[in-house]
């Protein structure tokens, strides 16, 4: 049974479809604006902690489930992040997001309604400690710095489909489902998800806010609930391939091209890169990385591939850029060292076309054009490991970068990105014992 506050329905697992709600977020007009809350789901399917825990967790869904995969998939969701807490809240949820029988019920409530009434918003919400695959909520603390300890809000609006740009203004069934989710639901998830960690340490009533539409971060800023807010814009890449790695033959031969290996490789990322991830998080996205090393610099002391220090100048086997996977499965951390900023070399044709003239392409462009089979491979692996449709629509190259950086926004329109929804991060402050 689903939980009724006043008019808002809340589901939660026990009344909601894993398939349903993933092929609800994946259908038009939904995709891609809900592809964040999407991937979230999906994340411990593509995770290095699934490939390590197949066996078992393979082992515990025949024991406990048999061959209905449904409750199996949300067994795996919570044992990848712990306590996690996700529902669908909305004053009428779609039936087919529900399980069968919750679904039969709520098409016939659906057909009671005039067909004329306005269509109601509604929010799949998730919010869950950021750390490794099966950490608990004492691990987290230890591995994570303090902004990352704290859990993390990641909310998808059906209404967000409507306002690409993030100017429209909020409708006020909207802005009254807004408050519903900071006065009695997020307050209620807080308590559940505070309440069933093993720690004694005092909890932090400081929620991240992760990809949410920026109108609504906006409304709840006047509400005076949030006190840190940054901007950003998503893009998505015009050009949707069916691409494959290049062979070895075909691939650029100005570069050597591996992932993120070593332990020094993390720690160079992680010592770069402008937001300070945690080691676990960089170490993570090692199997869908990019690292590209100069190959073609004349003379001088060649660097060796595991030499991890930072390219002022350039060198033989310095790494000159890189790239990985977002756990949203978005392109993460494209970064250029400076010695090859604005630095073009002459790149193969795609799928190694020899009647195709090479085009000069700069490291960061190298490094979109060899991440994107990598995403859309991470897409196809969640999609195939939850025993999930690959009818739905599963491929998408997503990426993510601040409103104020306007170089990199400059870049990502160049190598075919176009934009398409505003979201911003920050923190809310929300008190679990509220209510």
């Amino acid at each position: 049974m689903a939980t009724t506050t006043a008019t808002y329905e809340e589901h939660d697992r026990r009344t909601l479809s894993f398939e349903g709600l993933i092929a609800h977020l994946s259908r038009g007009p939904n995709m891609p604006t809900s592809m964040h809350l999407r991937s979230m789901l999906l994340a411990p399917f593509t995770s290095s902690w699934y490939a390590q825990q197949a066996d078992e967790l393979d082992a515990a869904r025949r024991a406990k489930h048999g061959d209905e995969l449904d409750q199996w998939r949300w067994d795996v969701v919570e044992a990848y992040r712990q306590q996690v807490q996700v529902a669908v809240v909305g004053r009428r949820v779609p039936s087919d997001v529900l399980r069968a029988a919750d679904g039969k019920e709520q098409r016939e409530k659906e057909e009671e309604q005039e067909q004329e009434a306005e269509e109601e918003p509604y929010a799949v919400i998730m919010i869950g400690y950021m750390g490794p695959g099966g950490a608990t909520h004492a691990d987290i603390l230890r591995v994570n710095p303090e902004r990352w300890g704290r859990p993390m809000l990641s909310l998808w609006l059906s209404s967000q489909t409507q306002d690409s740009d993030g100017t429209a203004p909020l409708s006020p069934a909207t802005k009254a489902l807004l408050d519903h989710l900071l006065l009695e639901y997020i307050p209620r998830a807080m308590q559940r998800l505070i309440g069933s960690t093993t720690t004694a340490a005092a909890p932090n009533f400081l929620v991240g806010l992760g990809a949410v539409h920026t109108p609504a971060v906006r409304y709840w800023r006047e509400k005076g609930a949030v006190e840190y807010i940054h901007d950003y814009i998503h893009f998505l890449r015009q050009d949707q391939r069916q691409l494959l790695p290049l062979p070895v033959e075909d691939q650029d031969k100005d570069w050597h091209e591996a992932t993120i290996q070593s332990d020094s490789d993390v720690r160079l990322v992680q010592g770069i890169n402008k937001i300070s991830y945690p080691t676990w998080y960089i170490d993570a996205r090692r199997d869908r990385s990019i690292i590209l090393r100069d190959a073609f610099t004349p003379g001088g002391e060649e660097r060796q591939e595991t030499d991890a220090e930072y390219a002022r100048e350039r060198a033989r086997g310095a790494a000159a850029g890189w790239a990985f996977v977002h756990e949203d499965m978005t392109l993460g951390s494209l970064h250029v060292a400076p010695a090859y900023r604005r630095f073009l070399r002459s790149s193969q044709p795609s799928q190694g076309d020899p009647t195709k003239e090479a085009k000069k392409k700069s490291v960061g462009h190298v490094c979109v054009d060899r991440i994107e089979p990598m995403v859309l491979e991470a897409q196809r692996t969640s999609f195939e490991r939850a025993g999930l449709s690959p009818q739905l629509p599963t491929e998408y190259f997503l990426a993510t970068e601040a409103e104020d950086n306007e170089a990199a926004l400059r870049f990502f329109k160049k190598v075919g990105f176009v934009p398409f929804m505003h979201t911003s991060w920050g923190t809310i402050n929300v008190s679990p014992t509220t209510s």
